[in-house]
């Protein structure tokens, strides 16, 4: 608990900094990427990341699992996220994502996926990379749900569309047990302060891979193949974590508040 107090008082002290930057600067950029650091720090995360962005443009597509999972992604990759509304108002998170350029959309106006979409376009044509919960929702993270194509539609202005894959795992990199997998997802109507409660209960390792990027003319297609090659790294995670390869060599495990860039 102390841990989480220490980060989100760390979110709170870096706001002000975002707020005197100009929006969408290199400056601000790394005061998000700081602060959602702290976050996931504060709440007991250590990270392991593989593979390199495309580069400014990008479309990235990830799978999704919890409120978390832009803590997580946003410490490591330089984006603006697509969001669901009610995120602008949350506290300290709100005005960060709001300073951030985050796309806030309501996904149950389904007359307005178009001008979504538009509004994916011009941030990815301005030179900024976007990144798409192609699920729509969230899930307990033993799979990935079906994507849905229709703001994947952005990706004719993208100068790669990369998938994205996240999983929570155990510290020593094994699979989490259907219990505390099912505690650290964020689904449906559960609420999120019972949810923090739970998440601190002990200690997770995201691992986050950064997949070969793909290309297509047709949305659907997209969403076909950006969830079947983040659907294999999914399931083959747990055995390929550094830190369960480290564990069965030396029998030790690493400091799991690091970040760990590959």
């Amino acid at each position: 608990m102390i841990g989480a107090a220490l980060g989100v008082a760390k979110l709170g002290a870096r706001i002000p900094g975002s707020l005197g930057s100009p929006p969408d600067s290199v400056a601000a950029s790394r005061i998000q990427r700081l602060a959602l650091a702290d976050l996931a720090r504060g709440f007991g995360i250590a990270i392991e990341h593989h593979g390199q962005p495309a580069g400014p443009g990008t479309l990235f597509v990830a799978n999704h699992v919890s409120w978390a999972d832009v803590a997580v992604l946003g410490s490591v990759i330089d984006t603006c996220f697509v969001s669901r509304a009610d995120v602008a108002g949350w506290p300290l998170v709100g005005p960060l994502a709001r300073r951030a350029g985050t796309i806030f959309v309501a996904r149950e106006r389904r007359a307005s996926t178009a001008d979504q979409a538009d509004a994916i376009r011009a941030r990815l044509r301005s030179g900024r990379s976007v990144l798409l919960f192609a699920e729509g929702t969230t899930s307990d993270g033993a799979d990935v749900l079906p994507f849905r194509s229709s703001l994947l539609a952005a990706a004719d202005a993208a100068e790669a569309v990369q998938p994205v894959m996240l999983r929570y795992l155990a510290p020593d990199g094994s699979a989490l047990p259907p219990r505390r997998a099912r505690e650290v997802a964020w689904i449906g109507d559960d609420r999120l302060l019972p949810n923090l409660r739970a998440l601190l209960r002990s200690p997770v390792l995201a691992r986050v891979e950064l997949l070969a990027p793909i290309a297509s003319p047709d949305r659907k297609a997209l969403a076909v193949q950006a969830r079947a090659a983040i659907r294999a790294a999914h399931a083959a995670a747990p055995n390929r974590s550094r830190y369960r390869a480290e564990i069965a060599s030396t029998g030790t495990t690493r400091n799991t508040s690091t970040v760990l860039n590959w």
